[in-house]
């Protein structure tokens, strides 16, 4: 009878001793997918924005400006930005554009080679060196656009707060 007690006992104990090991692994895990999964979330409420018309200061889907569509993205999922592009450059960790991610703010300037900030949109799109972002265009509203061509002389800094 005591040897049977000491066997229930012993699987118990490894059985408890498993137990614990998953819950670790587990929450490491969800760690890592979070920041991906809100990444997700805000390029899907981003592209809930494609098609809305450009209103200088807007912030909703009567109407937004490049700023605007990152604030109010953003916000939905609790990170508050400041609310012009300029401010809103110097949040957040700096990413090269080679390792920019779903979710990433990308930064442009006024011309070429130039220093002040005046564009803003979230990465929509990075593999193998291809980056798409969506923006609030001044001509045609949220769209999203291909870096490569008319955008890339003019990137200025990316930036990651998720």
């Amino acid at each position: 009878m005591l040897k049977y007690i000491k066997f229930f006992f012993l699987i118990l104990f490894f059985t408890f001793l498993s137990c614990v090991n998953h819950k670790k692994v587990n929450s490491t895990v969800s760690k890592s997918n979070k920041k991906s999964n809100i990444a997700e979330l805000v390029l899907r409420s981003a592209r809930t924005y494609i098609g809305t018309k450009y209103k200088l200061g807007g912030t909703n889907a009567s109407g937004m400006d490049c700023s605007g569509l990152l604030y109010s993205v953003f916000k939905e999922y609790d990170i508050t930005l400041p609310r012009t592009s300029l401010e809103q450059s110097k949040v957040g960790e700096v990413i090269s554009l080679k390792n920019v991610k779903v979710g990433d703010m990308i930064f442009f300037t006024d011309k070429k080679d130039g220093r002040n900030v005046n564009h803003a949109g979230i990465i929509s799109f990075s593999h193998n060196g291809e980056v798409k972002f969506i923006h609030a265009s001044t001509s045609k509203g949220v769209r999203e656009d291909n870096l490569a061509g008319y955008w890339l002389p003019f990137y200025f800094i990316s930036r990651r707060v998720l």
